[in-house]
C-alpha cells in the first residue's frame, strides 16, 4: 500500500519510530556517544545505527536473509531519525525522463515508495538484493530491478543506454546494436504476452467441467489497487497490512490507518476484501527489539502473538478497520493463530472496538 502522495517505507516495522523516541538502546548509546565522544547528534545517531546492525549481522541462528532484512530496518530508522534532525528532504523522482533506468549505490524503501511505475523502466543499485524490503515493494510495483551489483556507479554513465531484465537479474550496459534489437524484441513478446493473459479476465472464473469458483487478488500497496478492476478479480482475497504501514515510515494513527483502508474499500467497488492483521516477527522484527530465541522463529513469537503481547497497537488496527467500514461489510483475518485461545482474545478486542 502506497499512497503515490506519502513516503513512505518499509523501513520497516510498525512501532520501530515510536520506540526511538522512547529509552531505546539506539536513543541511550547515542546520547551516550554524545557526551562521551562530544560528536554531534548526527554523528552519533550514524555510529550508534551502524554498530546496531552489525550486532544484528553478527547474530547467530537466523538465516543470512533474515539478518539482512533486520539490519536494513535498523539503518532506515536511523535514517529517519537523520533526516529529522536535519530536516532533508526525501528524494524527489518526478524529474526522470520516461522510460529511464535509475542506477544507484543503494535505494531505500523509503525512496523506492516515491517511485511512479508509469514513469520509470527500472532500477539498478549497488547494494541490495532480492530479499530485501526495497526489492519487495519494487515487485509489487511491478518496477523491475537488479539489486546488488557489485562497482555499478564505476561503469555506469548518466544518459548511457542499458538493457534491465528483472527475471533474470542482468544488466547490460552499453549493449551491442544486436543486443539492444534482441531486447526490444523480448519487450514487443511480453507486452503481447500480457495483452493476451489481459483478454482471460473476461472470461468466466470456472472448471473445464463449469464449475463456478471465485479468483480475488492479494495485495499490500495502495498502488495496486487498479490492479482489481484491470485484472478483472472477484475481490482482494489478501490485504496485507503491515507493508503499508510499514512503509509510511511511522506508526500511522487511527485517522490516517483508516484513510488508507477507506482507500481499499473503495477500490474494491464492493466486491470482498479481507484485512490480515499485522504479521510481524520471524524476520519483520521491530528494530532495537530483541526477539525470543527459538528453534523456529517463523512459527513462534510472530504475527497475532505480537499483536496480543501488544494490544494497543492491535487495538489501534482494529478501531481503524472499523472506522473505514463505516457500516460496509468487513471482513478480518488474524495471522497465524495457533490455538482457539488466541483467536478468541483477538476477537475480544475486536468486539470491544
Amino acid at each position: 500500500m502506497l499512497p503515490e502522495d506519502s513516503q513512505h517505507e518499509i523501513a520497516p516495522l510498525i512501532d520501530a519510530y515510536s520506540q526511538m523516541l522512547s529509552g531505546s538502546r539506539l536513543l541511550r548509546q547515542a546520547r551516550k556517544r554524545i557526551a562521551e565522544q562530544l560528536v554531534s547528534a548526527e554523528t552519533a545517531v550514524h555510529d550508534e545505527t551502524e554498530a546496531l546492525a552489525a550486532a544484528m549481522l553478527a547474530l547467530p541462528g537466523d538465516d543470512p536473509a533474515s539478518r539482512q532484512r533486520r539490519g536494513d530496518e535498523i539503518r532506515e530508522t536511523g535514517r529517519r531519525l537523520l533526516r529529522n534532525l536535519t530536516s532533508a528532504p526525501f528524494r524527489s523522482f518526478t524529474n526522470v525522463p520516461q522510460g529511464a533506468i535509475l542506477v544507484a549505490e543503494v535505494l531505500r524503501p523509503a525512496d523506492a515508495a516515491l517511485i511512479d511505475p508509469a514513469r520509470v523502466a527500472g532500477i539498478a543499485t549497488e547494494e541490495g538484493g532480492a530479499d530485501g524490503h526495497t526489492a519487495i515493494m519494487l515487485r509489487a510495483l511491478g518496477v523491475p530491478s537488479v539489486l546488488g551489483v557489485e562497482g555499478l556507479l564505476a561503469v555506469s554513465r548518466s544518459g548511457g543506454v542499458a538493457i534491465l531484465d528483472g527475471t533474470t537479474g542482468r544488466l547490460t550496459l552499453n549493449p551491442k546494436a544486436a543486443t539492444l534489437a534482441e531486447a526490444k524484441r523480448a519487450v514487443g513478446a511480453f507486452a503481447k504476452e500480457r495483452q493476451r493473459l489481459a483478454r482471460l479476465r473476461r472470461l468466466p472464473a470456472e472448471t473445464t467441467d463449469l464449475e463456478a469458483v471465485e479468483l480475488q487478488g492479494n495485495l499490500e500497496l495502495l498502488a495496486e489497487l487498479p490492479l482489481i478492476a484491470q485484472s478483472g478479480a472477484a475481490g482482494i482475497g489478501l490485504f496485507r497490512t503491515e507493508i503499508a504501514m510499514m512503509a509510511r515510515g511511522a506508526v500511522p494513527d487511527v485517522a490516517e490507518q483508516a484513510g488508507i483502508y477507506s482507500r481499499v474499500l473503495d477500490a474494491a467497488a464492493g466486491r470482498p476484501v479481507m484485512f490480515r492483521t499485522l504479521d510481524l516477527g520471524s524476520d519483520k522484527l521491530l528494530p532495537d527489539h530483541a526477539a525470543p530465541r527459538e528453534e523456529n522463529p517463523a512459527m513462534g513469537w510472530r504475527s497475532l502473538r505480537v499483536g496480543l503481547d501488544r494490544p494497543a497497537v492491535l487495538r489501534r488496527q482494529l478501531r481503524a478497520l472499523l472506522l473505514a467500514a463505516g457500516g460496509r461489510k468487513l471482513s478480518v483475518m488474524f495471522p497465524m493463530v495457533a490455538n482457539v485461545a488466541e483467536f478468541r482474545q483477538a476477537r475480544a478486542l475486536l468486539l470491544a472496538e
